[in-house]
C-alpha cells in the first residue's frame, strides 16, 4: 500500500500500479477518445455499427434536440457528451418540458456545454468486458430497485437501501441510489412517485439507468453471448486502439446478434466499472476479472514495470 489510494502489485519480478479500478494499461489519449460519446458513436456509425441515433447539441439549441425528439417520435435520452459515469443521463425524456429539464440536470452534471440527445433503446443492458481483444466477462445489468414492505414509502425505501450501500455488511454496490429526473421521469410513467407505497415484498424498479443498481441487479451471462459479439468486441478493440474496454449494449437478447433484435452499441468505457463483475446475484459465476487484467499486464514487460523499487510508503519522505 503507498498511501493515497494506490497500489503496488507485483509477481515474478514485474509489478504495476493500481488506484481503485483504475490499472496502467491504456493511455489517457484512450480514455478521452472512448469518453467522447458523439465521437465514439459516429466512428461506430461510420464503421457499419449499430448504434442510437443521436444528436449533439448545446443548452442554448433546445429547438434543434426538440426537432430531433419530433423525428424520432419516441422516449429519447439525454446525456453529457462527455464522462458521466451515469450521471446527469435522463431517459423517458418526451415533450418540451422534460427535455428542457434533463438539459439542465446534464449540462448542470459535468459544467459542460455540449450534450446529447438519443433515441431510447428497449431491451436490457449488458456490460461485456473485453481484455486484449477477447471477452473475458459479461453481466446483464438489471435497473435499481428496492422492495417494498407495505408501509414505506420509495423515498423512505431509497434512503434504507443507501445506508445498507454505507454500512459495515458486505458491499453491494459502489454507489448510492439518487432520486434524480430519471428517478421521477421512471416513477411518473408507471403512475407512481416518490411517495407511493409498495405492497410488501414487491419489488419496484426506480431507475432506468443502470449504474446506480446493486449485486442482486448484476447476472453473469458470459455462457449465454453470441459468438457475433465476440467478433464485435474483437473488431472494437483493434478500430479504437485499446486493451481494456466494457462495452455497453442495448438488446433484448444477447443470444442473438445486434443485426436480428434492433439492439444497439450503447456506450464504451474506459476505465470500465470492475465491480459490476465482483458485486453480481450468481457468485459461483465470477470470473475474477482483476485477477486475469493483472496477470495480462504483468506478462507484458511493455506494460508492466521492472522489479519494483518504489518505497513502501508514499509518505513525507517524498515530499
Amino acid at each position: 500500500d503507498l498511501g493515497h489510494g494506490f497500489l503496488r502489485i507485483a509477481k515474478g519480478g514485474r509489478s504495476t500500479l493500481v488506484q481503485l479500478h483504475h490499472v496502467n494499461i491504456d493511455s489517457y489519449l484512450n480514455f478521452m477518445l472512448v469518453g467522447n460519446k458523439s465521437l465514439v458513436h459516429s466512428l461506430l456509425r461510420d464503421s457499419g455499427y449499430n448504434v442510437p441515433r443521436f444528436i449533439e447539441y448545446r443548452l442554448s439549441e433546445l429547438d434543434k434536440a426538440d426537432t430531433f425528439m419530433n423525428e424520432v417520435k419516441g422516449r429519447c435520452v439525454v446525456k453529457p457528451a462527455a464522462g458521466s459515469g451515469g450521471v446527469g443521463i435522463t431517459t423517458g425524456v418526451q415533450g418540451r418540458k422534460r427535455l428542457r429539464q434533463a438539459s439542465l440536470s446534464a449540462a448542470s452534471s459535468y459544467n459542460r456545454q455540449k450534450l446529447i440527445i438519443e433515441e431510447e433503446i428497449e431491451g436490457d443492458s449488458y456490460r461485456l468486458l473485453f481484455l486484449g481483444g477477447k471477452l473475458i466477462d459479461a453481466v446483464r445489468r438489471r435497473r435499481p430497485s428496492v422492495v417494498g414492505n407495505g408501509t414505506t414509502t420509495l423515498r423512505r425505501l431509497i434512503d434504507f437501501e443507501n445506508g445498507e450501500r454505507l454500512g459495515s455488511g458486505p458491499s453491494r454496490s459502489f454507489t448510492c441510489l439518487t432520486a434524480d429526473l430519471d428517478c421521477r421521469f421512471r416513477l411518473e410513467d408507471n403512475g407512481l412517485s416518490l411517495r407511493s407505497v409498495p405492497a410488501a415484498g414487491e419489488t419496484e424498479i426506480v431507475k432506468n439507468v443502470a449504474n446506480q443498481n446493486a449485486a442482486r441487479d448484476n447476472i453473469v451471462v458470459r455462457g449465454d453471448v453470441h459468438p457475433y459479439f465476440h467478433r464485435l468486441g474483437s473488431r472494437i478493440t483493434t478500430l479504437f486502439g485499446v486493451k481494456l474496454v466494457g462495452i455497453d449494449i442495448m438488446s433484448r437478447d444477447i443470444s442473438v446478434p445486434l443485426t436480428e433484435t434492433g439492439g444497439v452499441i450503447n456506450e464504451l468505457n474506459i476505465p470500465p466499472g470492475l465491480h459490476y463483475h465482483e458485486l453480481i446475484a450468481n457468485p459461483e459465476a465470477k470470473a475474477e476479472v482483476a485477477a486475469q487484467i493483472l496477470d495480462y499486464i504483468l506478462s507484458d514487460a511493455s506494460l508492466a514495470l521492472a522489479s519494483p523499487h518504489l518505497p513502501r510508503s508514499l509518505g513525507t519522505g517524498l515530499n
